[in-house]
């Protein structure tokens, strides 16, 4: 396994209470996080932690673990790992996501894809941003589940979707092709239904100049079909949920769950 470039297609499609549908061509970088010094002195296009055509920003991760006590992404991953009750052993972290292209980045999801010494995929990180500068992290115990799982969502990731919604995931192991899917559950009844098609190509210039040519921007234009998409979904007059009413819940929820655990 080494890094490289996924280029394929995203399709969302909205169930309930109104339809709504589209797709677009998207392209990810697959990194190993110990190569990222290697891949940004062999490349002309890629940076590590510098402006270039695409940049890497560590600080663009976990972005939670900001101030004085943060330490190697890599790290936080495994310890990330660590806390879900993992005990396998995590020796190599890939991070499926989007740069910045000329100095901007989005991602609604990114991925780590967390291995064994042995190279066996132990766990999945899926890192999820909000439009509010918010993340949450959702680990996947891949051996245990093999990448089937679901979670409490109790984040505000859309205005059009309820925080006590339940995410369901279904990953693949990453080779020639790497695919994924989010689902969106309410009640047992679906409501989003996320998808995720991509075939690999080799990490060079060559490759990152053809994918800035034909999808340039590619960062810029997801936040836009964000907002494009919110628009239409408010004009189908789809519930809003305000943010702050639905952190007030959120935080409330995790109240009592702490009781309980006591």
């Amino acid at each position: 396994m080494k890094s490289c470039l996924y280029k394929g297609s995203v399709y969302h499609s909205r169930k309930k209470p109104a339809m709504n549908a589209f797709s677009y061509r998207v392209f990810y970088f697959f990194i190993d996080l110990d190569g990222l010094n290697e891949i940004s002195n062999n490349l002309h296009f890629f940076s590590n932690d510098r402006f270039n055509l695409f940049s890497f920003y560590e600080k663009d991760h976990f972005i939670m673990r900001k101030g004085n006590d943060r330490s190697q992404l890599k790290t936080m991953v495994i310890d990330e790992v660590k806390n879900a009750g993992i005990t396998e052993p995590v020796s190599k972290v890939f991070l499926f996501t989007n740069l910045r292209v000329l100095g901007y980045v989005f991602n609604p999801v990114s991925f780590y894809y967390c291995y064994a010494p042995d190279e066996s995929l132990v766990a999945i990180v899926a890192e999820v941003n909000n439009t509010y500068s918010e993340q949450k992290n959702f680990v996947i115990d891949f051996k245990k589940t093999r990448g089937r799982a679901g979670a409490e969502k109790l984040f505000y990731v859309s205005p059009f979707i309820d925080h006590q919604a339940k995410f369901l995931f279904k990953f693949d192991e990453p080779g020639d092709a790497l695919t994924a899917s989010i689902k969106s559950k309410h009640h047992e009844e679906l409501e989003l239904s996320a998808s995720l098609s991509t075939e690999r190509l080799e990490l060079n210039d060559r490759n990152l100049l053809y994918l800035s040519l034909i999808m340039p921007l590619v960062t810029l234009k997801t936040i836009i079909l964000i907002h494009y998409q919110a628009l239409k979904i408010y004009l189908k007059k789809v519930p809003y949920f305000k943010k702050d009413e639905t952190d007030q819940k959120i935080s409330a929820i995790i109240e009592r769950q702490k009781e309980l655990i006591k």
